[in-house]
């Protein structure tokens, strides 16, 4: 078996990915507009468009939005006293090839990256995550975090069947054949769910194959890989974040490694 131990983190980046999401959940006594005003002094020229804020209540949840439920389940706060929060958008970072944006709220952070076969790694867009919390460890503002996650979500069509196996080791997509049912498979979908006993550290890992109709009406696979990493927490912002972030994100580098063949790898190693 090939050693895939040449392949990490920096040396790779799939341009596949089509969705990253990063979320902290944390109980604070800082106001939002001293949030907002902290954070801006410090982040002023790292992004390409003005901030806006919104009202909680007024987007529609998707897979690039907070989950509102989730965030009221970590912080014990009413759903609805969370979708009545105001919260700050700064989108477009100047380093990074992917369109993000970064929400800010009293209770939550989260970065939504979108990727277009343009993917860059992860690096440069948490850095002002790590900064904000700095800046309020430096203020003396107390801050308890509840929950750290990254989620990386990776879409990619295939013609046929076998160029799935190309991509993926055999694992990942092992779909059954029921011969005694007769039927065509449209689609197949498998969840794991691991915890590290050492560190608390949770992973989802979803796989999901299912036949799509593309826009020229021709039936291709399409084949999901979302693995999801977090931290339940219950510490002062004085832990250290940084090493909490590559800890996820090195975690699901490794599964998402493992999910995917040596030939592949190699070629989008560089």
């Amino acid at each position: 078996m090939e050693d895939k131990s040449i392949f990490t983190r920096q040396n790779v980046h799939d341009k596949k990915m089509r969705l990253v999401i990063v979320r902290l959940d944390y109980i604070c006594d800082c106001t939002f507009n001293k949030f907002k005003s902290l954070f801006e002094a410090a982040f002023k020229k790292t992004f390409l468009e003005a901030p806006k804020v919104y009202e909680n209540h007024n987007i529609q949840i998707n897979l690039s939005d907070k989950d509102f439920v989730s965030i009221s389940r970590n912080l014990n706060i009413p759903i609805d006293e969370i979708k009545e929060l105001q919260y700050v958008r700064y989108s477009g970072f100047k380093n990074g090839n992917c369109f993000a944006f970064l929400d800010i709220s009293e209770c939550y952070m989260c970065l939504t990256i979108k990727c277009e076969n343009n993917y860059d790694g992860l690096t440069d867009y948490v850095e002002p995550i790590k900064g904000a919390f700095t800046i309020l460890q430096n203020k003396g503002i107390n801050m308890t975090l509840k929950r750290l996650g990254i989620r990386k979500i990776r879409i990619e069509d295939f013609d046929l069947l076998n160029g799935i196996k190309e991509v993926f080791e055999p694992f990942v997509y092992n779909i059954p054949s029921f011969g005694s049912l007769k039927n065509v498979n449209l689609k197949s979908e498998y969840v794991d769910v691991f915890m590290d006993p050492t560190n608390g550290l949770r992973t989802n890992v979803r796989r999901i194959l299912e036949r799509v109709v593309d826009s020229d009406k021709n039936q291709n696979f399409s084949a999901t890989l979302d693995i999801d990493a977090y931290f339940h927490l219950n510490e002062r912002v004085k832990i250290n974040l940084r090493n909490l972030l590559d800890c996820v994100n090195q975690k699901e580098f490794e599964i998402y490694k493992e999910c995917m063949t040596y030939k592949y790898l190699r070629s989008i190693y560089g």
